[in-house]
């Protein structure tokens, strides 16, 4: 039977077609994703029931802890500083919780298939839709954190302005680059499990050399140049200046663009080719 089977059709010809496949797959995996909003947005909520249940604030314990975290360093590094508390406690807490959002999407994206195992096993959903519901819990986290924000504005005086408004688009961008982290970061994460423990190492650093406890002007020459070389201070920055009352540099805006822009394809392309095999690393 096998030999008249015929043995004509050309390697390069099967390839593409397997690979035409493969890209049929993953697009329907993140279209069907990204359109169920209901279906992620439930998972995400159940998610921070779950890890709140039978306490009295839920999330708002987090939220506590953050809140005297930046009252304790921003008494200790306004003195440091030499500048009033009230002139740099805006702009430490703006920092911090916005730091909060960056840093928990990265850690929580090394975990979007590692931590969801027990889904992907018995359950048929996109892949997307687990980096959807990671950043979108981190979303609305970020949002019981913005009460802290507000009690410093009351207690500072600080004044707010249409400027504001621009926070929708930072957030958007930041929530739209967090989904695709949150897949590459996921895949990464599943095949090779050392990685988690190196962006941890990274982000450590990487707090330190973000502007969130000091101001570039205040290193100098040198301090501007690492804010225009980290891209962490960009995305950073087009919400906390909002928030400051402040409008986004056009580098800011470029910066942060572009770098989704690359991310979304090497993610796509990286996706594309792992699709069927991303299971198998769980």
């Amino acid at each position: 039977y096998m030999e008249n089977v015929s043995t004509n059709i050309p390697i390069e010809s099967a390839n593409f077609t397997a690979y035409e496949s493969d890209l049929a797959l993953a697009k329907a995996d993140i279209l069907n994703g990204l359109r169920n909003f209901r279906l992620w947005h439930y998972i995400a909520l159940t998610e921070i029931r779950r890890r709140y249940r039978r306490t009295i604030i839920g999330p708002f314990w987090t939220t506590l802890s953050i809140g005297i975290f930046i009252l304790a360093m921003s008494i200790v590094l306004s003195a440091l500083w030499n500048t009033s508390t009230k002139d740099f406690l805006p702009y430490f807490s703006s920092g911090y919780i916005c730091w909060m959002l960056m840093s928990n999407l990265i850690l929580e994206g090394c975990y979007t298939f590692v931590g969801n195992d027990h889904y992907l096993k018995q359950l048929s959903l996109p892949y997307i839709i687990y980096a959807c519901m990671t950043a979108w819990r981190n979303l609305m986290v970020f949002a019981h954190h913005l009460v802290i924000f507000t009690l410093v504005l009351l207690y500072c005086g600080h004044p707010l302005n249409f400027n504001l408004l621009f926070i929708v688009p930072g957030l958007l961008i930041i929530f739209f680059t967090g989904i695709w982290l949150c897949l590459l970061l996921g895949m990464l994460c599943a095949r090779y499990r050392d990685v988690q423990q190196i962006i941890t190492s990274l982000l450590q650093l990487a707090m330190f050399v973000t502007p969130i406890m000091w101001k570039p002007e205040q290193l100098g020459p040198k301090g501007l140049l690492i804010t225009k070389i980290n891209p962490l201070y960009h995305y950073l920055s087009i919400v906390r200046l909002p928030l400051l009352g402040q409008m986004p540099t056009i580098e800011n805006w470029l910066v942060t663009i572009s770098l989704t822009c690359l991310l979304v394809l090497f993610t796509f392309a990286l996706f594309t080719k792992k699709y069927r095999t991303l299971i198998y690393w769980l």
